[in-house]
C-alpha cells in the first residue's frame, strides 16, 4: 500500500515537472532557454546569460557588405556563433555567389545551428575550435562572437594571430564586449585573477590600437555593448 502511494507521488511529480517545462517553454524562446543552459554549464565558453539583441546583430554585421556584380563572390567566417544570433542577419546579406563558414565549439549550440540554417546551400556549419579551422582560402570579414575577456592573454593573442592568417589583405574582423563589464568584474576578483584579466585587456587593447577603423556602441541590449572593426592591412 505505501510503495503504491509512494509511486503515486513520484508520478504526480513527474507531471507537475513536465507541465512546468511546457509553460516555461511557452514563454522563452528555445534558444534563450538553450544558452542559459550552456551559460551555466560553460560559463568559461559563453560571453553573455542570454542571446544578442537584432541591434547588437546590426553592428556587429556592418563590413558584412555583398556588392553586385561580384562574380567571385565574398567569404565570411562566424566564429562563436552560439545559437545564431548574428548568423540569421549575415545571412539575410549574403548573395547566392557569397559563402558562410560557421565556427562553433558548443556541440549542443552546433545542433541548433544545423536545424535553423542547414537548408541553406552557401552557409556551412562547423563544430569545433577556430584555431584548428584552416581553409584553403581567405575571408573578406570575420565575426567573432568569442568571448576575449573570459580567455587569458596568450590564448587571444593566438586568436588574433589566426584571424590575421585567414583574412584577406584588407579583411574585417568585428567582434563586441559588454560595456563596463570588465570594471565590475574585477571588484570580485582576487589580486591574482585581476592580473590575469589585466593582461588580457593589454592584448586587446593593443590589437584594437593597431587595427581598429570603427567603434559601435549598442545601448539597446542586454547588457550594452560596444563592437570593434578592425582591419588588416590592405598589402
Amino acid at each position: 500500500m505505501n510503495k503504491n502511494l509512494s509511486e503515486s507521488r513520484k508520478n504526480k511529480l513527474r507531471r507537475i515537472i513536465s507541465q512546468s517545462k511546457t509553460q516555461i517553454k511557452k514563454f522563452i524562446p528555445i534558444d534563450t532557454t538553450l544558452f542559459i543552459l550552456q551559460f551555466i554549464k560553460h560559463p568559461n565558453d559563453i560571453g553573455s546569460l542570454t542571446p544578442s539583441s537584432v541591434h547588437l546583430a546590426e553592428a556587429m554585421t556592418r563590413y558584412v557588405v555583398s556588392k553586385p556584380g561580384n562574380e567571385q563572390g565574398k567569404k565570411y567566417l562566424e566564429a562563436g556563433a552560439g545559437t545564431g544570433a548574428f548568423t540569421k542577419t549575415i545571412i539575410s546579406k549574403l548573395k547566392p555567389e557569397d559563402h558562410l563558414d560557421i565556427i562553433e565549439i558548443n556541440p549542443k549550440f552546433c545542433e541548433r545551428l544545423q536545424k535553423k540554417y542547414s537548408n541553406y546551400n552557401n552557409v556551412s556549419i562547423h563544430v569545433g575550435s577556430v584555431l584548428d579551422w584552416k581553409p584553403d582560402y581567405k575571408y573578406d570579414t570575420i565575426v567573432s562572437s568569442l568571448p576575449f575577456n573570459a580567455f587569458r592573454a596568450n590564448f587571444v593573442e593566438e586568436i588574433y594571430n589566426h584571424y590575421e592568417k585567414i583574412t584577406a589583405p584588407g579583411g574585417y574582423v568585428s567582434y563586441c564586449e559588454y560595456m563596463a563589464l570588465p570594471g565590475i568584474k574585477k571588484m570580485f576578483l582576487t589580486p591574482r585573477a585581476k592580473k590575469v584579466l589585466q593582461d588580457t585587456l593589454d592584448v586587446t587593447t593593443k590589437f584594437e590600437n593597431k587595427f581598429q577603423v570603427k567603434l559601435d556602441k549598442v545601448f539597446v541590449n542586454f547588457p550594452p555593448a560596444v563592437v570593434h572593426h578592425c582591419q588588416f592591412p590592405k598589402e
